[in-house]
């Protein structure tokens, strides 16, 4: 069962994209590190453990706001379920 942010009055606050000048861009949350290349490629970083992942996607950062939201969904239905 998944958690209704809507319903508790919340919502995941949008991942903060730091470009470079070679056209990478870079956001970090919740354990994880998008990094997305100029081509549009997508390195996904899992911090702990560590693991890698490599993704083409043509909407890029709507791909990786997605991710993330679901990444803190099921850090609060972890929470929720653990009271």
């Amino acid at each position: 069962m998944s958690i209704d942010l809507k319903a508790h009055g919340l919502r995941v606050k949008p991942l903060e994209w730091v470009f470079s000048s070679k056209g990478t861009g870079r956001a970090a949350a919740c354990g994880f590190v998008y990094v997305v290349w100029d081509n549009s490629h997508l390195q996904l970083t899992r911090l702990n453990p560590r693991t890698t992942e490599y993704f083409d996607d043509d909407d890029i950062q709507s791909y990786c706001q997605r991710h993330h939201e679901s990444q803190v969904t099921a850090l609060l239905e972890s929470i929720e379920g653990g009271q």
